[in-house]
């Protein structure tokens, strides 16, 4: 099977996930949801219902979609996602690698040397051309002391904690929305202390603002409202400690403690509605209190 199911990414872009954060919310690899999107691989029968359910369509909307003919690869869309994760398999080794979802890379053999060396140079000159052109907080592979930055994704809803319209004021409310990877949901944890046997603490500052997520006066369902704010070194109630449970698909996941109000950070009352506020709660064992960082955010320095 050639070419690409555009609709498929078409209703993904609907709903606002990159591929990076659909794979996590249907907990497979971002490479699985390419080859699903490019034709090359269906989804297995136990993935679709939830593939369903995060697209917004029935299983009939999706069976007609993923039956749809892709088109012909030589009408390929030029700007489309480019999957600069996957690896280049060396041309001497009989290798058959099944990922997480069960898709099957080709088997290359001693036979394809002359064709897999040139496609590892093109591979090459590829990921040197994505590495480039990529904007400086989607680089895997940051220059030491480089910040990263990575969206908080709420574990129960698949969204993304945004201030709206990249507002760079003090004040402004922090929500859920749909996950567009724009300034205003993307954010840099900036290490603050941590201890020899305690999860490190961590200021959440805004790429688009320069501002630090804070818990406010403001209440929303009795819940203090958080909102950001100019950054003080000498307030706690801007440090959170992550508590990480869990790690898959390049995100870490666990919960944010404020660490002035020993309270979490909160998707207010479990909703999964775009705009719903982001308070401060009583920690516990909800998803909506588990938040998805990217793990070079979060790992150590060097």
């Amino acid at each position: 099977m050639s070419g690409r199911r555009e609709r498929l990414a078409e209703l993904r872009k609907q709903v606002g996930h990159t591929q990076e954060t659909l794979a996590a919310v249907l907990e497979v690899h971002r490479r699985t949801v390419l080859r699903w999107e490019d034709g090359s691989v269906d989804p297995h029968p136990g993935q679709r219902k939830r593939l369903a359910t995060a697209l917004g369509v029935s299983m009939d909307e999706l069976t007609e979609v993923l039956r749809a003919g892709p088109e012909a690869s030589g009408d390929r869309d030029p700007h489309a996602e480019v999957d600069e994760s996957a690896a280049v398999v060396p041309p001497t080794v009989d290798v058959d690698v099944e990922d997480v979802a069960g898709s099957r890379w080709p088997r290359w053999t001693r036979r394809n040397t002359l064709l897999t060396s040139l496609a590892v140079v093109g591979g090459f000159v590829v990921a040197a051309g994505i590495f480039l052109l990529r904007s400086p907080g989607d680089s895997p592979a940051p220059a030491a002391g480089a910040e990263v930055s990575t969206p908080l994704l709420a574990l129960h809803s698949g969204r993304c904690v945004t201030v709206t319209g990249e507002v760079t004021a003090d004040g402004a409310k922090g929500h859920q929305h749909a996950c567009t990877g724009e300034p205003d949901q993307r954010w840099h944890l900036e290490r603050v202390r941590e201890g020899p046997a305690e999860p490190a603490v961590y200021r959440i500052v805004g790429v688009g603002s320069g501002r630090c997520l804070t818990p406010s006066e403001e209440r929303f369902g009795g819940a203090p409202v958080i909102v950001q704010q100019t950054c003080d070194p000498a307030a706690d109630a801007q440090e959170w400690r992550f508590i990480i449970e869990e790690q898959r698909n390049a995100f870490s996941y666990g919960q944010f403690i404020n660490m002035a109000r020993s309270s979490c950070l909160d998707i207010n009352g479990g909703s999964v509605d775009v705009g719903t506020p982001v308070v401060l709660w009583v920690c516990g064992e909800q998803r909506n209190q588990r938040f998805g960082v990217a793990n070079e955010a979060v790992s150590p320095p060097p």
